[in-house]
């Protein structure tokens, strides 16, 4: 049998390149070089920025600088200086000469097991378990194992306010450590920075530095702090319609007196809503005299009313 042997046609390379499809292949090589490119450029890129998210997360800018400064100072520049004696409260604030000044003073309640010292702020906690069944909103935990916080609750809940506890404001605590009004015990959780000094002392001779206010009784009724704005929003749900029993009256000396006896308040859905009247004033009834008492109530319609009731105290026939 012959065999044939066919010699193999040599690729001519340069003839292939600048043959009539040379400006195509050209364009090929150009965009292939240009991906290459590329992506070794997006690798590189990536490589830096993970080296810069390990080095420097979340770089804070100059300007977030300066305001957390200023804040942490500002958060640090207070004390707190607690009479027990007389059942108020006064923050001092660091002024310009870096003296501490009177800032505010509240009435609060310390309850008589607390031990007089100086201290400091050492946490918080938005709701803290207090003895028995009782809770503090905006607590503030001491470092003498005492605490700062709201009039105690029954229960985690803003409308389950001790109303006994809240009508001892101004005058010793039977429950906690040393309560205020919530609208007292938040600002202090919030403006006054953990490690700031409290001093607990006992001086029944000393002026207030700066005037505060007890806070108005409430009706036994009553289930929330008034000065809580959270929880006195809408409480109403209807506009009132009246309030009734508000009348003068005379009552005899050294006899008891109930400011509340027929007092009734009804909105225009016909709920009953006593129980969110306020009184201010007092009846001595071992004095003979005449008294004032004004009931207030509102709703989120902008009705107030403030009926004034003159309570007169006679001697005995």
């Amino acid at each position: 049998m012959d065999l044939k042997y066919q010699k193999i046609k040599k690729l001519d390379l340069k003839k292939w390149l600048l043959g009539g499809n040379s400006k195509i292949y050209f364009i090929i090589l150009v965009v292939f070089l240009a991906a290459v490119i590329f992506v070794l450029s997006s690798i590189k890129d990536m490589g830096k920025s993970a080296e810069t998210a390990e080095t420097s997360p979340d770089l804070p800018t100059e300007q977030t600088k300066e305001e957390q400064t200023s804040f942490i100072q500002d958060n640090l520049s207070y004390k707190i200086r607690i009479n027990k004696a007389q059942n108020y409260l006064t923050v001092y604030k660091l002024d310009s000469d870096n003296v501490y000044q009177p800032y505010s003073t509240f009435a609060c309640s310390v309850n008589s097991s607390v031990q007089t010292g100086e201290t400091v702020i050492s946490s918080k906690q938005t709701w803290l378990k207090l003895s028995g069944s009782a809770y503090g909103h905006y607590s503030c935990i001491l470092g003498n194992g005492e605490y700062i916080h709201s009039v105690p609750y029954w229960s985690q809940d803003i409308k389950r306010l001790n109303v006994s506890a809240y009508n001892l404001l101004g005058s010793t605590a039977q429950v906690g450590s040393v309560y205020l009004q919530v609208k007292d015990a938040k600002w202090i959780y919030e403006n006054c920075g953990v490690n700031i000094a409290v001093e607990i002392y006992e001086d029944e001779s000393e002026t207030a530095p700066m005037s505060y206010v007890i806070p108005d009784k409430l009706s036994s009724q009553a289930y929330y702090d008034p000065s809580d704005t959270e929880a006195s929003s809408g409480n109403i749900s209807g506009k009132i319609n009246y309030m009734s029993g508000v009348k003068n009256c005379t009552t005899p000396i050294n006899q008891p007196f109930d400011k509340w006896a027929g007092i009734y308040a009804v909105d225009t859905d016909g709920n009953d809503i006593t129980s969110w009247i306020t009184i201010s004033g007092e009846v001595d009834v071992t004095k003979a005299g005449t008294y004032t008492l004004i009931y207030y109530l509102s709703d989120n319609y902008g009705t107030n009313l403030a009926y004034y009731r003159y309570v007169t105290v006679t001697e005995s026939q």
